[in-house]
């Protein structure tokens, strides 16, 4: 392994212990997430067809809400990333830096640069083999994460750039890959 392949390596290995410090801003402000205090309403009574199971309504289950607010709506986490906004950009190690969050429908996006490297000193690959498996053990093992996020159905996708903000690679962490954490 060349000296910038080696000096990679650790940097991703280092980002991927601190990475928890980000996961611990996330939380921040949010209270422990509840399913909605509205009572479902009583189930009616099975209509007189044969058909009676086809023709069942279907309940959905109550959203799991922060203020009333639904937390994976794209208001609620615009919103959370508007506040981590503030205060990025933020060196998580000596060669990651956090540089924007933005938010979709059930998903928050955590944009990370390498200042010191090009999109030729790192892969995809380096992501996926060295950073993705510390990454998802730390967000599923963190419990504002894995309680107020993962298991409420929001996708935290973690992107990354070169020094020149060129795209190396992403992935995404849910809470299938979670397991029995």
């Amino acid at each position: 392994m060349n000296k910038h392949r080696a000096t990679i390596a650790n940097a991703l290995f280092l980002h991927s212990a601190v990475f928890v410090l980000v996961l611990s801003l996330a939380s921040l402000g949010c209270q422990k997430i509840e399913p909605s205090s509205a009572e479902a309403p009583e189930a009616p009574a099975p209509p007189k067809s044969d058909n009676w199971l086809r023709d069942a309504p279907e309940t959905p289950e109550p959203a799991p809400t922060v203020g009333g607010r639904d937390v994976r709506s794209f208001e609620f986490l615009n919103g959370l990333a508007e506040e981590l906004n503030e205060s990025v950009p933020m060196m998580v190690d000596a060669e990651t830096e956090l540089y924007y969050v933005s938010a979709d429908v059930a998903t928050i996006i955590y944009n990370y640069r390498f200042p010191n490297f090009s999109w030729d000193d790192i892969t995809d690959e380096d992501l996926q083999v060295r950073v993705r498996p510390t990454v998802t053990h730390a967000a599923c093992t963190t419990p504002e994460t894995r309680d107020n996020f993962l298991r409420n159905g929001v996708t935290m996708r973690y992107v990354y750039h070169d020094k020149d903000e060129q795209y190396i690679g992403s992935f995404d962490v849910t809470s299938d890959r979670c397991g029995s954490n």
